[in-house]
């Protein structure tokens, strides 16, 4: 299994960057350009056990995905999981650490 890290240091305190990515608003915000998403259902706030429902349009090929969060600590991480999509197996874990610059 391929498995990518990326780390990003954001000029803000951890409570402020959680929010944002707790938001499922800013989700278009933070894909890439190529894809376009439209969230199809939200049942309720991120947080343990919820799902979203997404359908992604990459060029001409469209496809529905739904995300469960499996693991939520306020202010500290979220893993959200592949549920139905396009991948065998995807799982995608947020961390959110203090820096004396932000959050990283």
């Amino acid at each position: 299994m391929t498995c990518v890290n990326y780390q990003s240091l954001i000029r803000a305190r951890v409570p402020e960057v959680f929010a944002f990515y707790n938001d499922m608003n800013n989700l278009i915000r933070l894909s890439p350009p190529a894809f376009k998403i439209d969230i199809m259902h939200v049942s309720g706030y991120i947080k343990t056990d919820t799902r979203i429902e997404m359908s992604i349009k990459l060029f001409l090929f469209t496809f529905h995905w739904t995300a469960i969060i499996t693991e939520y600590e306020a202010n500290r991480c979220f893993v959200d999981m592949q549920g139905k999509g396009p991948f065998a197996k995807w799982i995608h874990r947020h961390e959110f650490n203090p820096h004396e610059k932000g959050t990283e």
